[in-house]
């Protein structure tokens, strides 16, 4: 039987999709948690990287931020699997969470190898926009904030569908690897991000973070004002625009999760070529040996060092095991179905009074 595990030879080649496999391999029982938990992984990591940023850890940074990007694809999964089957093993409410887009098609359709903003501001007519004149192809929003703001929320719609219609005919030149995907942003964003503080790349982070919470949150509700009376086509309609909403809204988490690699690399090469300016002595030697591998920094080499390096596949971090073996993981969830009326009544008897004082 081959072996399709991610190895030091292939994680840069390997596709957000194969990555989604290997996650799930390694810990199986997520296919079972509720997507809102795994959702909260994701917040919780993404909070604890900007913690880090504030610190100036920038090895923390890295770490957190590959693990919210595990986590982000771990969510998706959730999401795809959800999509494929309303007799699954889970929660009725998750139901409505169900997206079958895969993380690659979440990411091309927000960023179709073109800044969404320039495209947007460009293009009317995306049907007659050759690949290779296409605007936006290294985004300069920075220098066209007044315009960029006072766009109308019509414009926005527009865009939005040209943007659309432009990734659906152009996905043939879509990236299929990490690598080629981080690429992608990198040629489009680095110079932004450049520009942009430590302060300013960790508030937009996690601003996207919180806008997929209220996507998400906008997504448990109707808008139709009786939906057993709404007619089917508009009920089907709105939940497409709310799916597409938190896809969106995923794109742009990626997007930033990104930008924050790029900002720690960029710092890391600056305070290289600051200390190669120095004398020689033994202090800046232990400095260049921290900082030399600054250059090489990547998206899927950060998600590697984290979860592959020890073992040369990728394994779960804490007990170093391929599936999962963490006590914590073994532990029954307090939300689990398996938890019936009698557990939840002893749980409740055996447990000291709770109070607010």
């Amino acid at each position: 039987m081959r072996d399709h595990a991610i190895k030091e030879t292939t994680y840069e080649k390997a596709s957000l999709e194969d990555y989604q496999r290997e996650i799930l391999e390694i810990w199986p029982h997520l296919a079972e948690r509720p997507a809102l938990h795994t959702w909260a992984r994701v917040v919780q990591h993404a909070t604890t990287a900007c913690e880090g940023m504030r610190r100036s850890d920038w090895s923390l940074v890295l770490k957190e931020i590959a693990s919210t990007i595990v986590w982000w694809l771990a969510f998706i999964q959730k999401l795809n699997l959800l999509s494929k089957s309303s007799s699954c093993k889970t929660y009725e409410d998750d139901l409505v969470f169900g997206l079958p887009l895969s993380p690659t098609e979440i990411v091309w359709r927000k960023y179709p190898g073109v800044c969404p903003v320039e495209f947007g501001l460009a293009a009317r007519n995306p049907a007659t926009i050759a690949w290779k004149d296409r605007p936006g192809k290294v985004c300069r929003c920075l220098g066209r904030k007044r315009e960029v703001e006072d766009r109308t929320p019509e414009e926005k719609i527009r865009a939005k569908r040209a943007l659309r219609s432009f990734a659906q005919m152009n996905r043939r030149h879509r990236s299929n690897n990490v690598k080629g995907i981080e690429d992608m942003f990198r040629r489009i964003f680095e110079g932004v991000v450049y520009q942009l503080s430590v302060q300013e790349v960790c508030f937009h982070f996690i601003e996207e973070i919180g806008e997929v919470s209220e996507a998400l949150a906008n997504a448990t509700v109707s808008e139709c004002l009786n939906v057993r009376n709404s007619n089917k086509r508009t009920l089907v309609g709105e939940r497409k625009e709310k799916l597409s909403g938190i896809a969106e809204e995923l794109a742009d988490v990626f997007s930033w999760s990104l930008a924050v690699v790029i900002k720690v690399q960029t710092l890391l090469m600056s305070f290289e070529k600051y200390v190669e300016s120095r004398h020689e002595s033994r202090q800046l030697q232990k400095i260049r040996s921290v900082l030399k591998w600054s250059q090489h920094i990547s998206l899927a080499g950060i998600i590697w060092q984290k979860y592959g390096l020890k073992a040369g596949r990728l394994l779960c971090e804490d007990c170093n095991r391929r599936p999962c073996m963490c006590i914590s993981q073994r532990a029954q969830p307090l939300y689990s179905q398996a938890l019936n009326e009698r557990q939840a009544r002893m749980l409740l008897e055996s447990s000291p009074e709770i109070t607010m004082d």
